[in-house]
């Protein structure tokens, strides 16, 4: 996938130092890290949902600095972390999570279970890193909606999450393993919490947007609760099939998105 940006050897101009610049090679993703140190530079690619791994910064002719043995082994795991998941992730797919072992993973990967926990302690982690990535898709899902001309409306946003939920059912059925207050420990609540965080901020905006002035937070909450409850609801409804399944739920999204945008304009809640 081409990468805004310019490839190695060429540069963006005389703002070189002051924006991003993206290229693809080799299927690593590299960041101009700017004044980042390496560690922060790292630590960015792993949680501002950078995929790939982490250069450093691209300089005036588009060279790379020379890097350490500890940078190779960091890119080189980072690479093999995000493999890992990506794999998960197409697994995830293809049948319920509860049916994915680290035998599959690590099949489908091409190394040994054994190898497969040097880079996650646990199948729970790997899971967790699949969570957290589809979270940051989603929120890229609805920016991508938020900048377009007409904005993004509270209908629109209830389709692109339901949608999103249809396509990756286990990314829906991981959110109520790990979503509970309670059932994370302290590090993994870390990972999660900017995520889900962000999303509801964006969230927040779009309910912003449709002129609603009263607690933007209780009616943004309010507003997920009632698409997830669509999910939990139908979106393994035995006596329907997967697409009968979509359009239903598309169509209540719909109802409950006229209800709250109606609240809005009017000062309900």
């Amino acid at each position: 996938m081409k990468i805004p940006g310019k490839p190695p050897g060429e540069t963006n101009g005389a703002d070189d130092t002051a924006r991003p610049v993206l290229f693809d090679k080799a299927n690593i993703v590299y960041y101009d890290a700017g004044s980042f140190s390496r560690q922060a530079a790292f630590r960015f690619a792993r949680t501002g949902g950078v995929q790939g791994v982490t250069g450093m910064r691209v300089g005036e002719h588009g060279q790379m600095p020379e890097l350490t043995f500890d940078d190779l082994k960091e890119q080189e795991r980072e690479a093999r972390r995000e493999l890992i998941v990506r794999v998960t992730q197409a697994l995830l797919s293809e049948k319920n999570f509860k049916g994915v072992t680290i035998r599959d993973i690590a099949e489908r990967v091409g190394v040994s279970p054994a190898t497969l926990y040097r880079y996650y302690e646990s199948l729970d982690e790997i899971f967790l890193a699949v969570f957290y990535r589809g979270t940051r898709e989603i929120a890229d899902l609805i920016r991508r909606e938020c900048v377009q001309k007409d904005g993004c409306s509270i209908r629109r946003l209830a389709e692109v999450y339901v949608g999103y939920l249809n396509n990756n059912l286990s990314y829906f059925q991981m959110m109520s393993l790990f979503a509970p207050r309670g059932m994370m420990s302290d590090e993994e609540g870390k990972l999660i919490s900017p995520a889900m965080k962000e999303l509801m901020e964006l969230i927040e905006g779009v309910i912003d947007r449709a002129g609603y002035k009263g607690d933007r937070r209780l009616m943004s909450n309010a507003f997920f609760s009632a698409l997830n409850g669509i999910m939990t609801t139908y979106a393994q409804n035995p006596g329907m099939s997967l697409e009968e399944i979509r359009q239903y739920t598309k169509i209540l999204a719909g109802f409950i998105a006229d209800f709250f945008e109606m609240g809005a304009k009017r000062g309900y809640y």
